[in-house]
């Protein structure tokens, strides 16, 4: 890049944007572009705040969307770096195309709040842990049994969560243990023991 426009490509930029090495050269980098990016920020905006602090940091590296002729877009992760090139300073351009990780981030998220969607709406309580039994997710059924809301539930230790659950006269030193080991034993092995008692399993 000099004065923010593409003076020279190789063959990979050219066969990102399915474009002949004319249809680059002079453009500027917003006008290869959807209007927006994702954020909603206008291309022409965001590209002049990246170049602008490039040229005054001498680098800077991120994410963007490009647009070929043929209207598809795709993700890039963009490194600008200042040069000098006979004496005149630029702004030496690499892109790494970033389009299936996107894609597959995208397919991701929407797994994942279809997921969330399915078990809040399913008739059985259910409640999901992370790998130190941290309660982080809680759906509306399990909130209807227990009559525990979801924002006090989320974040909360399970054993917590459970030992508050039990009847006043279970509610010992030992059996809290109990439901610790149990929490424990069902996060290392990813089973719950064959055996186990009401009193350990009771919410």
């Amino acid at each position: 890049l000099k004065d923010d426009v593409f003076i020279h490509c190789n063959h990979a930029a050219l066969d990102c944007l399915k474009a002949d090495y004319p249809e680059v050269i002079g453009q500027k980098p917003y006008l290869i572009s959807p209007p927006c990016q994702p954020d909603g920020t206008p291309s022409e905006v965001k590209a002049m705040q990246f170049i602008h602090e490039a040229n005054e940091k001498g680098h800077v590296k991120f994410e963007w969307v490009h647009r070929r002729k043929d209207v598809s877009d795709f993700w890039v992760e963009v490194t600008l770096i200042r040069i000098l090139l006979d004496g005149e300073p630029h702004l030496y351009t690499t892109w790494h195309d970033v389009t299936e990780q996107k894609l597959a981030e995208e397919t991701l998220r929407m797994s994942e709040e279809k997921f969330r969607t399915s078990i809040e709406w399913m008739s059985e309580g259910f409640v999901l842990v992370d790998e130190v039994s941290f309660v982080i997710e809680w759906n509306h059924a399990i909130e209807n049994i227990t009559g525990v809301p979801r924002s006090e539930a989320m974040g909360t230790p399970i054993v917590e969560l459970q030992a508050s659950l039990l009847f006043p006269e279970q509610r010992k030193p030992e059996k809290v243990q109990a439901l610790r080991n149990l929490v424990n034993r069902v996060l290392q092995t990813g089973k719950l023991p064959a055996k186990t008692s009401a009193v350990e399993t009771q919410m």
